[in-house]
């Protein structure tokens, strides 16, 4: 009987042994899963904050563009009111000119 007990204790040591080597084998692996989903939760950090980056820099190169393009409207505005007393003016310059013309003639 005590040599079976005997072979019985020795069993389960090595089993235990086993056992420990497992643990620690799964403990290790568990260690490197954890260390690649940290990898990965700060890839996914650095990526949604270039996403949040080039969100905010498109849309400030549209509010750029449209304050641009106002005051490119505004600068076209202006050249057609400037264009509009232009012309004004150069039809008063034409009428004088006429007149001028005509007293000249008159006078000779």
């Amino acid at each position: 009987q005590a040599a079976q007990d005997l072979e019985a204790l020795q069993t389960l040591r090595k089993e235990r042994q086993n056992w420990t080597v497992e643990s620690q084998a799964w403990a290790a692996e568990k260690e490197e899963l954890k260390a690649q989903l940290q990898e990965q939760v700060q890839l996914c950090a650095k990526h949604e904050r270039a996403a949040r980056d080039f969100e905010t820099f498109t849309l400030k190169q549209d509010q750029d563009l449209e304050a641009a393009t106002a005051r490119v409207q505004a600068l076209e505005a202006q050249l057609r009111e400037a264009e509009v007393e232009t012309d004004g003016k150069r039809g008063e310059w034409d009428e004088e000119r006429n007149r001028m013309m005509v007293s000249s003639s008159e006078q000779r």
